[in-house]
């Protein structure tokens, strides 16, 4: 009986289990054709060690896989197979709100909530620790006036990026060498731009903060909706509407 072989397969031979890295066939003949494999051992001593060698000529027989066996899990594969199903076998209903931590799903920071314990220890430091967001729920403005914002209870005196549900600093160094053209350090594509979104607010300050033609351009290329409104308009818009919106808010001038 004529027994095909491929490669990533394991195979016993020479009294060893080995990986295929490679099948061909060299001949054929009336009978079955010849042919060569490369393998690597996997077994000690010669684990690691590569040889050729031609079937039929040589026996060569595909590995047997036992019956899965809790007490004896075998090989490391294996045991993360039987692993995976005793979990999924413990799976809590759908009912039931499972931790982030116990999941295989990558959560963003903002989807994640926050211990009581986390988040008073946050409280002390919110210069280090930026901003973690309750799961779906959006920043809070609190105050806004020309060179303040207050946001969830920390206080910012520069211009900021709140980038799904995330506030941190608005880098503006990058666009600094546009300063001389416009008059004032505009907004360009050379900065951090919070595209992972859907609509993105771009609040001016009082009208102040010039927005390069490049950015509109390249927002129209991401298919994304660009506001650009006065700052006060601006935080109003995200109250109301804050669902997949970003946002750079000029709070100086």
């Amino acid at each position: 009986m004529h027994t095909e072989f491929q490669a990533g397969a394991t195979v016993r031979a020479r009294g060893g289990r080995f990986l295929i890295l490679s099948a061909d066939s060299i001949a054929q003949g009336t009978g079955d054709p010849i042919c060569r494999l490369r393998l690597r051992a996997l077994d000690e001593p010669f684990r690691n060690e590569e040889i050729c060698v031609l079937h039929p000529i040589e026996d060569v027989e595909p590995d047997e896989i036992p019956e899965l066996d809790l007490a004896q899990p075998g090989r490391l594969a294996r045991f993360q197979l039987l692993m995976d199903s005793v979990r999924l076998s413990l799976a809590p209903g759908d009912d039931r709100l499972v931790s982030s931590t116990r999941s295989r799903i990558e959560f963003e920071p903002y989807q994640q909530a926050c211990s009581p314990g986390l988040r008073n220890g946050l409280a002390h430091y919110p210069e280090r620790a930026g901003r973690i967001m309750l799961a779906e729920e959006p920043v809070r403005f609190e105050t806004f006036s020309f060179g303040s914002l207050r946001i969830d209870g920390v206080t910012y005196d520069h211009d900021v990026v709140i980038d799904r549900g995330e506030v941190r600093k608005r880098n503006k160094k990058p666009s600094k060498k546009f300063r001389e053209e416009f008059g004032h350090t505009p907004l360009s594509l050379e900065e951090e731009i919070p595209w992972k979104c859907r609509r993105l607010m771009i609040g001016t300050g009082s009208g102040a903060l010039p927005v390069m033609e490049e950015v509109k351009r390249e927002a129209n290329r991401r298919k994304i909706k660009l506001l650009i409104l006065p700052t006060v308009e601006a935080i109003e818009e995200l109250k109301q509407h804050p669902r997949d919106t970003n946002a750079i808010l000029h709070i100086t001038c």
